[in-house]
């Protein structure tokens, strides 16, 4: 309807913030989405499921947003089994270490291989990515390879995966740049 009336050049359309937040949810296709005002549950109604109204609520706090992200910056974060991963970032690059503790190996190095993507995405990690998994043979290391390329479709950030070094590293390289989804 605008563009029959307006004057060349004219915006015939303004994405609210929110829209624009919501984009990487497109590829995550969640099931749910809350929101605490009237005015948000509209400008998202038309891209994503419905979202769900909770007038006044402090969504944050009812969903321990703030104890997960302060979880997310923690070193160390502990796997299923028993093993564990610790994450350092250094100026040349972040360097993952898996241990296995006690546990099975390959089932930590999987475990840390399919939450990649998120770390990376939750941290905002950016450069030279060097995982320290566990040895294994070259039929699991394509399925270590398989469950990495997975978290990472669906980062809007273009990643490398670089491949495995001689002295047994697995390679990302991780860019700046963002793209829209």
């Amino acid at each position: 309807a605008r563009a029959a009336t307006a004057e060349s050049p004219a915006l015939l359309f303004a994405a609210h913030s929110a829209w624009r937040a919501a984009l990487p949810l497109l590829r995550a296709r969640p099931d749910i989405i809350r929101v605490g005002e009237t005015r948000l549950r509209h400008a998202l109604s038309f891209c994503l499921p419905e979202p769900i109204l909770e007038p006044g609520a402090r969504l944050f706090d009812a969903f321990a947003v703030g104890e997960q992200l302060a979880a997310a910056r923690q070193q160390r974060i502990d796997l299923p089994g028993g093993g564990s991963a610790t994450i350092e970032a250094t100026r040349a690059l972040t360097a993952i270490d898996i241990d296995s503790g006690s546990g099975d190996a390959e089932a930590a190095a999987l475990a840390v291989a399919r939450r990649l993507g998120r770390w990376l995405r939750l941290r905002d990690v950016t450069g030279t990515i060097m995982v320290d998994f566990p040895r294994v043979n070259a039929a699991r290391r394509r399925v270590l390879e398989q469950a990495v390329a997975a978290g990472l479709s669906r980062d809007r950030r273009p990643v490398a995966a670089l491949g495995w070094t001689r002295g047994g590293l697995y390679e990302l390289s991780r860019s700046d740049d963002m793209t829209d989804p």
